[in-house]
């Protein structure tokens, strides 16, 4: 009988065992917020959150700061969890120092973000729906169309449709991250260059740094900046040009100090997750390399900056991702006789050049370093030059700017021109319109449609119209 008591209890015990392991496994995984000992007073959490600021920042002029839009944020998401807190204050200050973030708005865009992913919480993306869908190309017979996939053959680049060397000549936009910039990167704007200047290749310059408000400044500029690039590409498409890629930065090399370059890494998988091995891409992993240190006074040089260029075109390449990459040079991307010997170890990379025209010594000496780097076998892109002078300003030297475009179509250099811009300087191809000097919405059909062209606009745009 006491035999057959245990074996009747025994499928009960059983039952109650596995709903206490399910109730502990649930406890165990459940809401981070929930705690037998909540922390509910701002008192408590200040202090919490305060000690580890004072710890990890002392003598830091935004510590005070830092603590108080945490603990803000803290109560108004009544996170009451000890541990959570912590977890959080901690993510904050590793991502406000490694950013050497110095504005309230920075700090409380990363607090948000670090919260939301702390918590479990969600933040704003754009729906899987709209992040998916497929550009459908509107324009037949484009550049794309006709050359393919674009392939590095010795000196030159060339269509993997027709073998024949391309040429492709367009316009740079602006950075991203700004006002003077960001009224431009979406579809329209790209049909409208298509349309009216006749190009065959855009760029989008994406501005990085944190110092500009750029991508690394937080999680939130790093989803806004990822958007802006994809808009751009997508226009792209659906107009079969080209479009460069640009990670628009002069100390690409310092954005993450554990030397693994995750943000560049992270934004061209996003790029390539989104778009695959599309023929309309071309990379550009670092636009203007030029010192050692943010304000520093010392140039790097192509010995500092390859093993950068490496790493990011290895990691491309791990995508699946065949497309031509330019990877930018020393000295504001000019110093190509630094590349010859040293050239990264993959067949299908070209060395960026920039110069502006109406510097002299942008003149004959980078068209000599320009001619010494196609005779020592190395392709060359133009990603980005001007008419102007190097700073964007001064005046327009015409027949220097003649002289340039003659080499450059005599050596089939590919290039873009700086830049499209609502910005009041000589480079920019349009009239500055001051009503927009804060917009940051991308301006429609209609608008960009009443835009002036500048001196450089209207020099740029009928080498556009004649030549492509």
């Amino acid at each position: 009988m006491l035999t057959k008591l245990k074996l009747l209890l025994l499928p009960c015990l059983l039952v109650v065992f596995i709903n206490s392991c399910s109730s502990e496994e649930s406890t165990s995984e459940g809401n981070p917020n929930e705690t037998e000992n909540p922390i509910t007073d701002e008192a408590e959490v200040e202090e919490i959150v305060e000690g580890i600021v004072e710890e990890e920042m002392p003598e830091n002029e935004i510590a005070e700061e830092v603590v108080d839009v945490i603990v803000e944020e803290v109560i108004e998401e009544e996170v009451t969890d000890k541990e959570t807190i912590e977890e959080i204050t901690e993510e904050v200050v590793e991502e406000v120092i490694e950013e050497e973030v110095t504005d309230k708005e920075t700090i409380e865009e990363i607090t948000e973000e670090v919260v939301e992913e702390t918590t479990g919480g969600e933040t704003e993306e754009v729906t899987e729906e709209e992040t998916t869908e497929e550009p459908v190309v509107t324009v037949e017979n484009g550049a794309v169309s006709k050359y393919g996939k674009l392939q590095v053959n010795g000196n030159q680049i060339t269509s993997g449709n027709t073998g024949e060397v391309v040429q492709l000549r367009g316009m740079s936009l602006f950075w991203s991250q700004w006002s003077d910039g960001a009224i431009f990167y979406d579809e329209n704007t790209v049909k409208y260059l298509v349309d009216e200047f006749n190009v065959n290749i855009v760029r989008a310059a994406i501005g990085v740094d944190a110092g500009d408000g750029g991508y690394v400044s937080s999680t939130t500029a790093a989803q806004r900046e990822t958007q802006k690039a994809f808009a751009v590409i997508r226009g792209a498409i659906e107009n079969d040009i080209y479009v460069i890629v640009d990670w628009h930065s002069h100390f690409a090399h310092l954005n993450d100090r554990s030397g693994q370059y995750k943000y560049a890494k992270q934004f061209f998988t996003d790029v390539y997750n989104e778009f695959g091995n599309v023929p309309n891409i071309i990379y550009e992993p670092f636009n203007e390399p030029n010192y050692t240190t943010i304000g520093g006074s010392t140039l790097l040089t192509w010995d500092d900056i390859r093993p950068y260029h490496a790493e990011i075109v290895k990691t491309i390449r791990s995508l699946g991702a065949e497309n031509l990459i330019v990877c930018g040079t020393a000295i504001w991307s000019q110093a190509l006789w630094e590349v010859p010997g040293k050239e990264i170890n993959d067949d299908n990379v070209a060395y960026t050049l920039h110069f502006y025209s109406s510097s002299p010594e942008h003149q004959a000496p980078l068209r000599n370093a320009a001619q010494g780097a196609l005779n020592n076998n190395l392709a060359i892109f133009v990603t980005e030059y001007g008419i102007t002078e190097f700073d964007g300003n001064g005046g327009i030297d015409v027949s220097q700017a003649e002289i340039w475009w003659d080499f450059l179509d005599e050596s089939k250099i590919s290039w873009c021109n700086w830049s499209i811009a609502n910005k009041d300087e000589t480079s920019a191809a349009f009239n500055f319109v001051q009503a927009w000097q804060f917009r940051t919405e991308p301006l429609t059909a209609q608008e960009l449609n009443g835009l002036t062209l500048s001196q450089s606009g209207t020099l740029v745009k009928q080498q556009l119209e004649k030549n492509n």
